[in-house]
């Protein structure tokens, strides 16, 4: 029920903020790969998101996801906002929201990766405690946050 929302968020986004999100480009998103953002497999995925009402309609401004590993022990984390929310600090709460389900799973720790370029995000992870490291002659920013120091004592996500 979220992939028109979903589709209508995309639509909104610039070509640049779907390069920085998706690592490529594409002018419409199929309903294949749409429903891979939209249904989540709720053992091992999470997607958080923000909408508001415009008109008695709702609108889809920004989307953060979660994906466990298989041990369950580590998370990566994306997130999108189209460009006319960007800088008003929807990315930050749905990056907050995540990591607190991250700790409340027992996570041990969270990832993600963005383009060199993408100042918004770069200062996204840093405002939430990333690492930040992008390897030399390479275009892509790793991000990285421990939330708890032994993976062992990590709580199994609930099924």
């Amino acid at each position: 029920e979220d992939e028109p929302l979903w589709h209508e968020m995309l639509g909104q986004c610039s070509v640049e903020s779907i390069r920085f999100r998706f690592r490529s480009m594409f002018r419409q998103m199929s309903h294949e790969r749409a429903s891979r953002f939209c249904f989540m497999d709720y053992d091992r995925e999470l997607a958080m998101i923000a909408e508001i009402t415009v008109e008695g309609k709702q609108q889809m401004i920004g989307a953060g996801h979660l994906y466990c590993d298989v041990d369950r022990t580590r998370a990566e984390y994306a997130v999108l906002v189209p460009d006319q929310w960007q800088r008003h600090g929807v990315g930050s709460l749905l990056t907050e929201a995540c990591l607190d389900i991250a700790v409340d799973w027992g996570l041990h720790e969270v990832f993600g990766e963005t383009d060199r370029f993408n100042s918004g995000m770069k200062a996204t992870f840093k405002n939430a405690g990333f690492e930040l490291q992008c390897p030399p002659g390479e275009d892509v920013v790793r991000a990285r946050k421990i939330l708890s120091a032994d993976p062992a004592l990590n709580r199994i996500l609930p099924t």
